[in-house]
């Protein structure tokens, strides 16, 4: 068990300035500590990246000459995805930074995996925690040899890396207007291939398949049409939506033509509930078929569209699952779980037909389909997409015992304002990765629709910027976020989320802005949100990528719509790099509205943010100074109360540029996390140059009594931009008798 002296460090959150993103961080604070054996203390930490780049683990002191190791193991199965070189201590009381890897498995966001740390030649480890539990206990805690200690967090950091986006993360519904119709399917590989979409929602209704029980073979040819304009031709990676019951094997015979709440399409098949295999089991041939004839080109299915949205009149823009799928909903769950469960067996039906196909045991096949997460309405009939997926979960995983047989889950969570809601937008991702995981489920959550009406072309236009960098920033959230989406629609027909016209001729600024936004972003790897630290964090977004091929970032920053109501734009400043950049507004047309930014000679660039997206790219290399703490020493090496002590700390400049004249570079000293000193220059201190700071005391405190971590953290207050910023800080111990 861990052998607790005191409270010995606390966490800061701060924006790391590194290309990474930051997963895990606690910093030390207090001088004592505690110590093991031959065993292994170790950080339990939710993967919120696509893969590993490097781990520190501060440690204080280390006798012996035993090196230090990092093994990092799934929390759930437990096999061991990552082994570091060993690592041997070259100082006492500083970052130990574990970067050689040897990979025997792989990262999947929103799995927690275990870091453990051991160390060779018996000798034990003196580490620093946190008693406070500053990492939420739903992401993960410490462990000492096995034994969990939940309320506590080790003194450790944990940076991962983000995949670069491609253009398959963007994707546009073909829609079923014409869809088969060779003039219109011309327009839409224009257009795709235009914008640069990469992926493509394409509908598979049985309805047209298979329209009769006469008919012996499944008529696929509206579909091979468009699979040849939009696989074939757009190149476009397709994800197939199996939906849409022909009235002859419906549940619901009595079909009404008008009154879309007894179509028979929008209702399950009948013997669902037969053996998958057996021929009279309608819906698993329908899908096996589906399968078979499209062979490789599709490996990503989804089953049905929205079936917990229904409604009472003919409205367009509601789909329905069998009657009223929120019949019973407000009082009883009684008729809930029943429609629920049989689209349950639909979706098991459908799974099952799927994998039996050879090369397609591996396939993907998405649940839920669910219009909207955290809204219900009792007239159009809409049960809360948490609430169905819940429900889901909860019949595939109890009483029928079928485990989480389904690969990932989609959504399309509309919003019903104007204008971006991020933070809704978010807990929307939130809300149903915390369902998933509350079943150990760890799959993917795709947006197969998304979109924003046309009662006002330019926001619609920041709409689509907006939610597609919100988006792709979202997977980098420590409770999750979005794997894909695709927009509503090309064409505006019905529900008015299109980014061109009713006849595709006219394209409309969403249209622009949809080209720009991919374009910018793809080729990018997402590394952080820029945060300000105030309330502006309220009222603006900004984001910061990093191109792969160069060292060099972009920022895409908007301020949020509504929340200045006199229409005024918000400050902000970047942390640029480089001197030279290039800035434009989100184009509402063919031309893409540049303007001239430069930074401050502090390397901080200020913006004013509006309702438009702007984008920020550094086109020239980055040049800024980068200070490291090499060492902090106490004077005398036992400092007694009431007598003079010193504390100096060595800064050495790693960075390409020196520090920028006449700011000043301020070095703040603490004693357990306790400022007690600083010491400060305007002299510029040049690349590879050192300067010594310090901080002395005529007469020791009393109160300062005792063991002590002493740090150093320089220009902590970002006085001006470094190249990085994770690196600030050094550290010593001390005894005051």
């Amino acid at each position: 068990m861990l052998r607790i002296c005191a409270i010995v460090l606390v966490f800061c959150f701060v924006a790391s300035a590194c290309p990474f993103v930051k997963s895990y961080e606690v910093e030390p604070v207090v001088a004592q500590c505690s110590g093991w054996g031959s065993g292994y203390v170790s950080q339990v930490v939710t993967c919120n990246f696509d893969s590993l780049a490097y781990c520190e683990l501060f440690i204080g002191a280390s006798p012996g000459k035993g090196k230090y190791q990092l093994e990092v193991w799934d929390y759930l199965n437990g096999q061991r995805v990552a082994l570091s070189e060993p690592v041997a201590a070259s100082r006492e009381y500083h970052w130990l930074q574990f970067k050689q890897w040897q990979s025997t498995g792989i990262f999947v966001k929103g799995r927690k995996y275990e870091f453990r740390f051991k160390r060779g030649s018996d000798d034990s480890i003196n580490c620093y925690y946190h008693d406070g539990n500053p990492y939420p206990k739903k992401y993960g805690w410490m462990e000492v040899d096995s034994d969990s200690e939940p309320e506590k967090d080790l003194a450790c950091r944990v940076y991962g890396r983000m995949n670069t986006v491609d253009s398959t993360y963007w994707g546009v519904n073909p829609g079923f207007n014409d869809w088969d119709s060779p003039e219109f399917l011309l327009k839409w590989v224009a257009l795709a291939e235009t914008a640069g979409v990469g992926m493509a929602r394409c509908p598979i209704p049985w309805t047209w398949r298979q329209p009769d029980s006469s008919a012996q073979l499944f008529d696929f040819t509206g579909p091979d049409i468009a699979h040849e304009y939009i696989h074939d031709s757009a190149c476009c990676e397709v994800l197939g939506n199996l939906s849409l019951c022909p009235k002859w094997v419906s549940t619901r015979v009595d079909s009404v033509v008008g009154n879309i709440m007894y179509w028979s399409e929008n209702c399950a098949p009948r013997n669902l509930f037969e053996d998958i295999d057996s021929d009279s089991n309608y819906w698993a041939r329908f899908s096996e078929a589906t399968v078979k004839h499209f062979g490789n080109n599709v490996h990503t299915w989804e089953i049905w569209n929205e079936p917990n949205d229904n409604c009472t009149t003919n409205v367009l823009g509601v789909d329905g699952w069998w009657r009223r799928s929120n019949s019973g909903y407000y009082g009883t769950d009684t008729t809930l779980r029943g429609l629920c469960s049989l689209y349950v067996r639909l979706c098991y039906v459908a799974n099952s037909a799927i994998k039996i196909v050879r090369f397609h045991e591996n396939d993907r096949v998405l649940i839920g389909s669910l219009a909207r997460v955290n809204d219900s309405s009792a007239i159009q009939s809409l049960v809360m997409g948490k609430t169905w997926l819940r429900t889901f979960y909860e019949i595939a995983t109890g009483p029928w015992n079928l485990g989480v047989f389904w690969d990932g889950v989609s959504v399309h969570p509309y919003q019903n304002r104007p204008g971006l809601d991020p933070d809704g937008f978010e807990a929307d991702a939130e809300t149903l990765r915390a369902i998933m995981r509350a079943h150990g489920h760890d799959g993917e959550l795709w947006i197969t629709e998304m979109g924003w009406d046309t009662s006002n072309l330019l926001q619609q236009a920041n709409d689509v910027c907006e939610t597609f960098v919100c988006a792709k920033a979202s997977e980098a959230l420590p409770a999750g976020g979005y794997d894909r989406m695709c927009w509503y629609n090309f064409r505006d027909f019905g529900w008015h989320c299109g980014l061109l016209d009713s006849a595709m001729n006219v394209k409309r600024p969403s249209f622009y802005a949809f080209k720009q936004a991919g374009s910018s972003l793809t080729g990018q790897r997402f590394t952080r949100r820029v945060l300000l630290g105030d309330q502006r964090d309220d009222l603006v977004r900004v984001y910061e990528f990093e191109d792969l091929a160069s060292p060099r970032r972009m920022w895409v920053g908007w301020k949020n719509g509504s929340t200045r109501p006199d229409g005024g734009s918000v400050g902000v400043e970047i942390p640029v790099r480089a001197d030279a950049l290039a800035a434009e507004s989100l184009a509402y047309d063919t031309q893409t509205p540049a303007f001239e930014v430069r930074p401050g000679l502090d390397g901080w660039l200020s913006l004013g943010l509006n309702e438009r997206p702007i984008f920020v790219r550094e086109i020239g290399s980055p040049k800024r100074p980068d200070l490291v703490v090499d060492s902090v020493k106490v004077a005398p090496e036992e400092p007694k109360v009431g007598k003079v002590m010193t504390v100096r700390a060595w800064v050495r400049n790693i960075g390409n540029r020196e520090t920028p004249e006449g700011l000043q570079t301020r070095v703040d000293f603490y004693l357990n996390g306790k400022l007690i000193g600083s010491d400060q220059s305007v002299r510029p201190i040049r690349p590879g140059e050192t300067k010594c700071f310090e901080s002395g005391w005529n007469e020791v405190m009393p109160e300062m009594r005792g063991s002590g971590l002493f740090s150093a953290k320089v220009n902590q207050d970002q006085r001006y931009v470094e190249l990085e910023m994770d690196n600030n800080a050094g550290y010593a111990h001390g005894e005051i008798r």
